[in-house]
């Protein structure tokens, strides 16, 4: 704190205050010069008059408070293709190191303009990984080098080879075959119950709480994911085919 030299400077504690004694009465102006770790003081800008004006009568005491807000920015992406097509759907993730180990952010979606805008961000060096398309067929029109597209996906009557070549050429359809292995969930079966059970664990682990803003969000639900998936948790399931047969007797046939 500065006022015509008269008292400082003073350094906070821990619980960001200051007790300065042994002023006479009167007018002063106090002053925040910032912190003492260079690194903190880029981190935030003062968001309160400085110098502010206070008055100290005698015996009396006075209080001043100074509060200080986060340095942020924005960072925008820009998706282009070599066609000008298929801008939207391309997912993104930041990460704080080179190696992507440290995810900051993500992932993001590109919009239907190729563009991505994330806010919020600390003041630094961030590196920004492509993670691929949403839809795979697009992937690999992008990614022809990719050897194989691992593809999951359900018995809707769309989802067949066949849509390929109403899409596109037949070459290019049949490219595009090659490099899918397409898995179908079953059509019957407790699948549909097991991806229910694990929604409820996330919500239980990670969503029971309010959590301000999209980008958050998106982050607390990939480190909750990967946690899951290095744990391999399972489900237990209990009904097993003995059971069934004893409890759904009425819908086997009679031999």
């Amino acid at each position: 704190m500065e006022a015509d030299n008269l008292s400082g400077p003073h350094t906070t504690d821990a619980s960001g205050k200051i007790s300065v004694t042994g002023l006479s009465a009167g007018t002063y102006y106090v002053k925040e010069l910032g912190h003492t770790d260079s690194a903190i003081n880029s981190l935030y800008t003062c968001a309160s008059t400085n110098p502010q004006k206070v008055t100290v009568t005698s015996g009396g005491t006075a209080s001043v408070s100074f509060y200080n807000k986060l340095n942020t920015c924005r960072l925008s992406l820009t998706k282009t293709t070599e066609d000008g097509k298929n801008l939207s759907g391309w997912h993104f993730e930041i990460y704080s190191d080179s190696g992507c180990s440290n995810l900051v952010s993500g992932p993001h979606t590109t919009d239907a303009s190729g563009k991505i805008s994330v806010t919020g961000l600390s003041a630094g060096t961030y590196c920004v990984k492509e993670l691929g398309h949403t839809d795979s067929t697009i992937h690999a029109l992008y990614y022809p080098d990719v050897e194989k597209i691992i593809l999951v996906m359900d018995n809707l009557n769309t989802h067949k080879p066949a849509s390929l070549y109403k899409k596109f050429k037949p070459e290019e359809a049949r490219r595009i075959l090659k490099k899918l292995e397409i898995h179908y969930t079953p059509k019957h079966g407790s699948w549909l119950d097991i991806a229910e059970i694990e929604l409820n664990v996330m919500t239980r682990q990670c969503l029971s709480r309010r959590i301000g803003s999209l980008e958050h969000l998106t982050a607390e639900l990939a480190a909750w994911e990967q946690k899951r998936n290095n744990q391999t948790s399972k489900v237990n399931w209990h009904f097993r085919t003995k059971d069934a047969r004893q409890k759904l007797i009425s819908l086997y046939p009679e031999l």
